[in-house]
């Protein structure tokens, strides 16, 4: 079974394509995505993300639990500044009769410390709008770690002239977080052996019931900062400059979807900063 945030190479058009190509494809995915926020066009990105990624073949079962635990999280999270948002002067976009409906009212005005609370059609927007960017910027940066071998990543940030310390941090964080996901699959599956499990209905008690998960992620957490640690040192990290591994030949596809992410990041800036395009 495939694992996930982890490097594998495929036959596919979009394994082909150079790694610049890629860092720029599914940054434009990363960066527009993580900062549009109007379903109308995130919905739309994330269904050109997820063709992309078909393309790839790339594993989304693997990937799905974390996907979807990060959705699941900013929705709660975001469930306080939703109801809050009872001010139609936050939005931008959509008309202020539309965004002040209300569906549920929460508490008055003059309620002590926080206000005036209210589930409305603009709180539920921006409730349904956060989940949606995450999942976006999840997805490309799973596509890009999948379809980019860490070497090609980090000859790329050579030649983009990055600073050493960035790249290493860059470097450690792509090869960690693979193993501290397949770290807590192997946790989760051993702890189920040994009988344990999560299932209540009560959230405070399932928190609790994650100790057996907790307490040897953190022993390896900490031991595997010392090993990262000491290998940065045998590898005499920060004694010299980084140099490349490998170099890249731009074919015509590639020199056509680079030149055009560029260009799509650059319109969606200036029809962001100009119009409010993307915005609530």
């Amino acid at each position: 079974m495939a694992s996930a945030f982890q490097y594998q190479y495929r036959d596919t058009p979009v394994h082909k394509l150079t790694p610049v190509t890629k860092l720029l494809l599914f940054g434009f995915f990363m960066t527009i995505g993580g900062i549009y926020l109007d379903p109308k066009i995130t919905i739309p990105m994330l269904v050109a993300l997820v063709t992309i990624l078909r393309m790839a073949k790339f594993p989304f079962r693997a990937h799905s639990k974390v996907v979807l635990l990060a959705a699941i999280a900013f929705f709660i999270g975001q469930s306080y500044y939703a109801v809050l948002m009872v001010n139609p002067e936050y939005f931008k976009v959509y008309p202020a009769e539309w965004v002040s409906r209300v569906i549920v009212e929460l508490t008055p005005p003059d309620f002590p410390v926080i206000g005036r609370a209210a589930l409305t059609y603009g709180a539920l927007l921006w409730w349904v709008a956060r989940p949606i960017s995450t999942v976006i910027v999840i997805l490309s940066v799973a596509g890009l770690i999948y379809t980019t071998s860490l070497n090609d990543i980090v000859s790329v940030l050579v030649l983009c002239r990055m600073p050493s310390p960035f790249i290493f941090v860059s470097t450690v964080a792509l090869r960690f977080v693979p193993e501290l996901t397949e770290r807590i699959r192997i946790i989760q599956r051993a702890q189920s052996l040994r009988g344990w499990t999560a299932e209540t209905k009560n959230p405070i008690k399932r928190i609790m019931l994650l100790k057996p998960l907790l307490m040897p992620l953190t022993r390896y957490v900490v031991s595997s900062i010392d090993i990262m640690t000491m290998s940065s040192k045998n590898r005499a990290f920060g004694l010299g400059k980084v140099t490349p591994i490998h170099s890249f030949t731009f074919s015509t596809v590639d020199y056509i979807i680079s030149i055009g992410a560029l260009l799509l990041i650059g319109i969606c800036f200036y029809l962001m900063f100009a119009f409010n395009f993307g915005t609530l």
